[in-house]
C-alpha cells in the first residue's frame, strides 16, 4: 500500500482525532505538521495513537509483522484488519449496528453512529502492555512452567449469609450486597465492579447449598493455572464464637480440594464499618489466656492438614493485628508450647503491617507481611480529580505505588512482601471511600514483578519466597484477582506472566554490577546501556539498572534486570540509594554517559567502584547542559573510558588524581541481517524503490547536531548517481520536532528522502543500503558506523566530527573536510557509490576482529571485583577423534566459562563440534599446529594446559578464577592439578604471587606431571629471566607439549 493511499485511508476513516493528536503530542503541534501525515508516516512507528479509540501498540501485538513492513496499522485495520477479526483496542466490542453492517469497518460505523447522535465516542485509554492486555478475554489452560515465587492470596469467605449479618444489614446479606451498590464518584471512577465468568457465586453456608464446593473447584483451577501458590483464609474467632466458618469447614472436610491454604486470624472487633474502628460493634473481641488455648486447639486440625502452607516444614499462621492482643509475646509462647506438646510441631507466626509498622519479633512472631495499601502512604491526588459535589472520599495515585516498587529498600526485619492489584472500598463506605486510581493489570504486573525479583534475590530458600496478594476476592474493596467485566482475566494473567518472566531471568552470581543511565528514552546512549545490561547478564553477572529519568524503554530494561528509577536530584535520596545498593552487594558501577555523572560522588562515597563512559564531545556537553554532571564524573570516577583518542583529547575537565584513563572503542552489539538479500528486497518493495537505485542510509536521533538537515540537503544535492539512477535517502530514528526551523526543513524534504522515524529492527535497512552517511556535526564514536561496516557498507563522514577517522580510512570509507560542505559530502557519497560492493567482506571481518562486544564488556569489568578472567584451554594432540571429543566435553564442563579452546593438531572432528555460543562466554575454537600456536600465542588472560589424562572432576577453571576474584591485587596465580607427590605444594593446590615465582626459580625445579594453569605474564617473566629454560616449566607434560607453552607473540619476539 503506497504512503499516499495510507494517508488517504486514515483521513477517510475519521478515526484520527486531529485536535486530540495535537493536544496529546505537543511536538507535532509546535512543528505545525499535519497530524494525519505525521501519524501515517512516522507517528505510529513512535508508538503514538491516532485517538483514544485506536491503540497502535495493541493492534501491532496482534500483527507484529506490521512493525517493519511500512504499513500503517490504522490504514491496515480500516482496509483489511477488521475483516480478519483484528480489534482496534483492548476490550472493544462492536455495537449492534456495526455487527448488522457486516461489510463495513465496525469502528468506523460506531464512530459515525456516535456523531449522528451528537454524542462523543467513549474515550478508552489504550493499554500499553499488549502482552497482558491481549490475554484478558480468556483464562490460561495450564499452569506456568515455573513458579520462582509463591504468591499467597488473602481469601474472604463472606459470600454466604450468616445470622449476625442478617441482623445487622438485612436478610441474605453477603459481600455481593455491597458490591452491587457501588457508584461512580469522579471522572474515570469504575463502579460498580461486576464479576466475570465466576459470577455472583455463593460459598458453602451453614446449610450447605446447591453450589457446595463447586466454586472452590473453579477458583482452585484458576489459581493453579495462573501461578497462585496458596489461599490465606480469614478466620473470625471471638472468644469461642466463630463467624463465616462454613467455607473453611467445607474445605477441610473435602480432601479433593487439593490446594495449599493457610489461616489469618482477623482479630479485630466485628463492626459495621470494616475499617478497624470500634464504632457500631456487632461482635466484640475478648482476649484471655484461656482463649489463646481454645483458639490454637480449634485450628490445630487445619494446621496439621497436609494441604496447609508450610515454610521449612512449619505451618504459617497469620494474625492480622497482634498489637491488639493484651500480651502478644505471651500468646505466641502459649501457642508454640501447645503445638509442640500436641503433635503439631514448630509453627511459624506472621503479622500484617496493616495499621502499625513494628518488628514482628517484638510480639514473639517470626515474620511481618506487607499489607498494601495500608501503611503504604500513597500519593493523595484528590484535589486534582473532578469529583461529584459533596464527595468526602480520598483518591490516591495507584500508578505511583507501582512505580515506587522499582526501588524497594531492604526490609528492616524479616518480611514477606505484599502487593494489591487495586483498591476501591466505595461500596463499603459510600461517598467516603478510599480509591487507588489508575490501577490496571499492567501496573499490578509491574509491581508484582519488582517485588518478585526482590524476593528471589534476597531469599535463598525457594519455599521461603512468599509474596502476599491483597486479595483474591475482596470485591467490595476493589481488591481481587478473579475475572471481572472490565479487565477479564487480566489480573490473573499478570500473576502468571510475572512467574514466567522471573523464571526466565538469569539473576547472575558474584559481585553485583550497576549500569547507570541518565534516562530511559529511545536514543542511542540508552540503547547502548540496554545492550550492556543484556551482555552482563549473559556473562552471568548479577546486574541492576539505575535510571536517572524515565522513558519509553523502561519496560525493555525491566525485562532484563531490576530497575531503580531515581528521578529526584535530592542528595539525601541519591545517598540513600547508593548506600542500599552497596549494602545489597553491588560493588561495581558502569555509568553509561556523562549525563549520569552527577550520581558518581554518591556511588563512590558508598564504596562502589565507578567506571565512567564518556561519549560526549564539548559541543554536546554544552548543548545538553550536562557540564556539571560531566565534571562530577571526571572528579569522582575510579576509571574513565573514552571511545577514541579524539574524544579524550577534547574532554574539557580535569580527572581525579589516581583515576585510570582508558581509550577503548565500544564493541558492536547490533548484528547485521541474517538474510540480507531478502531484507533488502522487502525494504525496496515497501518504499517503492527500484532495484537499480542506490540507497544512502542515515541513522540516529534526527536532530540538528546529528546533521539530519545536512542529510536532507544531501538528498537534494545528489539526486542521481553516475549511471542516472535515482538515489534514495533513508533516515531511521526519532525526529526532533521541537526545533521549529528544523521541522520546517524536514517537512520540505524532497521526494527521494524518506524520513521513516523510529523502527524496531534496523538490520533490514542496513542490508538494503549502499552507503552509510554520518552527517553529524559532533559525534564522538557513533556505533551506527560499526553497524554499517558489519553490513559491508562504506562509511562517509566529516573528518573533524567524530573519532572514526582511522576506522573509516582502514575500511576504504570517505572522509570529508568540514569546509567542503554539502557539495563535498555529495562528492564523497558519489565516490563511495561508484566503488561497488567489493570491500564489503573485508569491512565485516574488520569489525568482527576489532570490535567484539563481549571483549569490550570484559575489558570494562577488568580490574574490578566483578572481573571475568579470560581462560584459554589448550588441548594436546590427540589422534583419536572419540578421545578428543571426550576431552572437549570434560574441559567445557567447567562452571566458569572458557574464553578460547585451542586444539593442537588436525583432526576430522573439526574441534568436536563445539562452536561459539555453547557456553556463556561462547568459547572460540581454534585448531592449530604446534609451531603456529607458538607464533600466535593465546588470547586468554590465563592459559590452562590440559593433560592427556584429564577427566571430569573438580572444576579446574572455576578454581582458577576464585583467587583472582577474592584477591584482586594478585595478578600472578597458578593451579597445579593432578600432580605428582614431588610437587611440594600438594595435589590441586593454589600457589599465588611470590610463592609461585620463588618456586619456579628454585634449583632442581620439580616439574608437574598433570595439568598446569598459569598466568601468562608471570610465565613469560620466569622463562625469559633465564632462570629456567622454557621446556623445563612443562617438561613433565611430555615432549609433545613443549611447544605449547602459553606465551604471546610479543614475548616470543621481544
Amino acid at each position: 500500500m503506497r504512503q499516499t493511499q495510507q494517508i488517504l485511508e486514515i483521513a477517510r476513516s475519521g478515526i484520527l482525532d486531529r485536535q486530540w493528536y495535537c493536544d496529546t503530542y505537543r511536538d507535532v503541534a509546535i512543528a505545525g505538521v499535519d497530524p494525519v501525515q505525521h501519524y501515517a508516516l512516522m507517528g505510529w512507528r513512535e508508538g503514538r495513537d491516532p485517538s483514544p479509540l485506536f491503540s497502535t501498540d495493541f493492534y501491532l501485538s496482534q500483527v507484529p509483522e506490521l512493525r517493519d513492513s511500512g504499513v500503517n496499522p490504522l490504514a491496515h485495520y480500516v482496509t483489511k484488519g477488521w475483516r480478519q477479526g483484528l480489534t482496534p483496542r483492548p476490550g472493544y466490542r462492536p455495537s449492534a449496528a456495526a455487527r448488522l453492517l457486516s461489510d463495513e469497518c465496525p469502528l468506523v460505523v460506531d464512530l459515525y453512529s456516535a456523531r449522528q447522535e451528537s454524542e462523543a465516542p467513549r474515550q478508552v485509554s489504550p493499554r500499553r502492555w499488549p502482552d497482558v492486555a491481549s490475554k484478558h478475554d480468556s483464562p490460561a489452560t495450564e499452569p506456568p512452567g515455573a513458579t520462582p515465587i509463591r504468591p499467597v492470596a488473602f481469601y474472604l469467605p463472606q459470600f454466604h449469609a450468616i445470622p449476625e449479618n442478617d441482623e445487622a444489614w438485612g436478610e441474605g446479606f453477603t459481600e455481593w450486597t455491597n458490591v452491587r451498590r457501588g457508584r461512580s464518584r469522579f471522572a474515570g471512577h469504575q463502579q460498580p465492579k461486576v464479576p466475570g465468568d465466576l459470577g455472583y457465586y455463593r460459598l458453602p453456608g451453614p446449610d450447605g447449598g446447591p453450589d457446595q464446593v463447586l466454586t472452590f473447584r473453579q477458583q482452585i483451577a484458576l489459581a493453579r493455572r495462573h501461578g497462585i501458590s496458596a489461599f490465606c483464609f480469614y478466620t473470625y474467632w471471638f472468644d469461642g464464637h466463630e463467624l463465616l466458618q462454613s467455607p473453611l469447614e467445607a474445605w477441610l472436610a473435602d480432601p479433593s480440594l487439593d490446594f495449599p491454604f493457610c489461616l489469618c486470624w482477623a482479630n479485630e472487633n466485628w463492626t459495621r464499618t470494616w475499617d478497624g474502628s470500634d464504632s457500631e460493634i456487632i461482635v466484640a473481641q475478648r482476649h484471655s489466656e484461656a482463649d489463646d488455648i481454645r483458639f490454637i486447639e480449634r485450628y490445630s486440625g487445619a494446621l496439621s492438614d497436609p494441604r496447609y502452607l508450610r515454610v521449612g516444614g512449619r505451618p504459617v499462621l497469620v494474625v492480622f493485628r497482634p498489637e491488639l492482643l493484651p500480651d502478644p509475646a505471651a500468646t505466641a509462647r502459649r501457642w508454640r508450647e501447645w503445638c509442640r506438646d500436641h503433635g503439631v510441631g514448630e509453627i511459624l507466626l506472621a503479622s500484617t503491617l496493616s495499621f502499625v509498622h513494628r518488628d514482628p519479633r517484638e510480639f514473639g512472631f517470626d515474620y511481618a507481611i506487607e499489607f498494601p495499601p495500608n501503611s503504604a502512604s500513597p500519593l493523595n491526588i484528590t484535589d486534582d480529580m473532578e469529583t461529584e459535589p459533596g464527595f468526602r472520599g480520598t483518591i490516591y495515585d495507584g500508578k505511583e505505588l507501582s512505580q515506587r516498587s522499582h526501588h524497594l529498600p531492604p526490609p528492616l526485619f524479616p518480611t514477606w512482601r505484599g502487593v494489591t492489584p487495586a483498591w476501591d472500598n466505595e461500596p463499603r463506605r459510600p461517598n467516603e471511600g478510599m480509591t487507588l486510581h489508575g490501577c490496571t493489570p499492567e501496573t499490578f504486573q509491574r509491581w508484582l514483578l519488582n517485588v518478585g525479583r526482590d524476593t528471589r534475590q534476597r531469599v535463598r530458600n525457594d519455599d521461603d519466597r512468599l509474596v502476599f496478594v491483597n486479595a483474591w476476592n475482596e470485591w467490595a474493596e476493589g481488591a481481587y484477582l478473579e475475572p471481572d467485566e472490565e479487565f477479564g482475566y487480566g489480573w490473573l494473567h499478570a500473576v502468571r506472566d510475572t512467574q514466567e518472566e522471573i523464571a526466565g531471568i538469569t539473576e547472575g552470581t558474584g559481585p553485583g554490577v550497576l549500569v547507570v543511565t541518565h534516562d530511559l528514552q529511545r536514543h542511542g546512549a540508552q540503547f547502548g546501556a540496554l545492550a550492556l545490561v543484556r551482555e552482563l547478564i549473559r556473562l552471568g553477572r548479577r546486574t541492576r539498572t539505575v535510571a536517572l529519568g524515565g522513558g519509553t524503554l523502561h519496560r525493555s530494561f525491566e525485562r532484563e534486570a531490576p530497575v531503580d528509577l531515581l528521578e529526584s536530584r535530592e542528595p539525601a535520596d541519591a545517598r540513600k540509594l547508593a548506600e542500599e545498593l552497596a549494602e545489597a552487594g553491588f560493588t561495581t558501577a558502569l555509568c553509561s554517559s556523562s549525563a549520569s555523572g552527577w550520581l558518581v560522588p554518591y556511588l563512590r562515597d558508598a564504596g562502589i567502584h565507578v567506571t565512567g563512559l564518556v561519549h560526549e564531545l564539548p559541543g554536546a556537553i554544552d548543548e545538553l547542559g550536562i557540564a556539571a554532571a560531566a565534571e562530577a564524573m571526571a572528579e569522582n570516577s575510579d576509571r574513565i573510558v573514552f571511545p577514541a583518542e579524539h574524544v579524550r583529547q577534547r574532554f574539557p575537565f580535569a580527572l581525579a588524581a589516581g583515576c585510570e584513563v582508558i581509550v577503548r572503542p565500544q564493541g558492536l552489539y547490533q548484528r547485521p541481517s541474517s538474510r540480507p538479500l531478502k531484507d533488502s528486497q522487502e525494504v525496496r518493495t515497501r518504499l517503492e524503490i527500484a532495484a537499480g537505485s542506490p540507497i544512502v542510509l542515515g541513522v540516529g536521533y534526527g536532530s540538528r547536531n546529528k546533521g539530519i538537515d545536512r542529510f536532507v540537503a544531501l538528498a537534494r544535492e545528489l539526486p542521481y548517481d553516475e549511471k542516472g539512477n535515482e538515489v534514495h535517502y533513508l533516515w531511521i530514528g526519532d525526529l526532533d520536532w521541537s526545533d521549529e526551523a528544523l521541522a520546517a526543513e524536514l517537512s520540505d524534504a524532497p521526494a527521494n528522502c524518506h524520513l521513516l522515524g523510529f523502527v524496531q529492527t534496523t538490520a533490514p535497512f542496513y542490508a538494503a543500503a549502499s552507503v552509510l552517511a554520518i552527517t553529524s556535526r559532533e559525534d564522538s564514536f557513533p556505533s551506527v558506523a560499526l553497524e554499517g561496516l558489519a553490513a559491508g557498507l562504506g562509511v562517509v563522514a566529516f573528518e573533524d566530527a567524530t573519532g572514526l577517522n582511522h576506522i573509516i580510512a582502514d575500511t576504504s570509507g570517505q572522509l570529508v573536510a568540514t569546509e567542503a560542505g554539502i557539495a563535498g559530502l555529495a562528492a564523497a557519497v558519489a565516490q563511495a557509490l561508484s566503488a561497488g560492493p567489493q570491500p564489503a567482506a573485508g569491512r565485516a571481518a574488520y569489525v568482527n576482529r576489532f570490535f567484539n562486544y563481549q571483549d569490550y564488556v570484559l575489558d570494562l569489568l577488568a580490574g574490578t571485583s566483578a572481573a571475568i578472567p579470560r581462560i584459554t584451554a589448550v588441548l594436546p594432540p590427540v589422534a583419536d577423534d572419540v578421545q578428543r571429543a571426550e576431552l572437549l566435553d570434560a574441559v567445557t564442563a567447567s562452571e566458569h566459562p572458557l574464553y578460547e579452546i585451542v586444539v593442537v593438531g588436525a583432526s576430522s572432528s573439526g574441534g568436536g563440534g563445539l562452536r561459539r555460543g555453547d557456553r556463556p562466554l561462547g568459547a572460540a575454537i581454534r585448531e592449530v599446529e604446534a609451531d603456529l600456536f607458538v607464533r600466535e600465542g593465546a588470547c586468554g588472560d590465563l592459559v590452562w594446559i590440559v593433560g592427556t589424562e584429564f577427566s571430569p572432576g573438580p572444576d579446574v577453571a572455576s578454581q582458577l578464577v576464585q583467587p583472582l576474584m577474592s584477591e584482586r591485587r594478585v595478578r600472578a596465580s597458578a593451579l597445579i592439578a593432578d600432580t605428582a607427590d614431588s610437587w611440594p605444594f600438594g595435589r590441586r593446590t593454589w600457589v599465588t604471587g611470590a610463592a609461585l615465582e620463588e618456586h619456579l626459580a628454585a634449583p632442581g625445579f620439580p616439574a608437574p606431571t598433570g595439568d598446569v594453569v598459569i598466568d601468562r605474564d608471570l610465565l613469560a617473566k620466569v622463562t625469559l629471566s633465564g632462570q629456567h629454560p622454557l621446556g623445563d616449566v612443562v617438561a613433565g607434560l611430555g615432549e609433545a607439549l613443549v611447544a605449547l607453552v602459553p606465551v604471546s607473540r610479543t614475548v616470543l619476539n621481544p
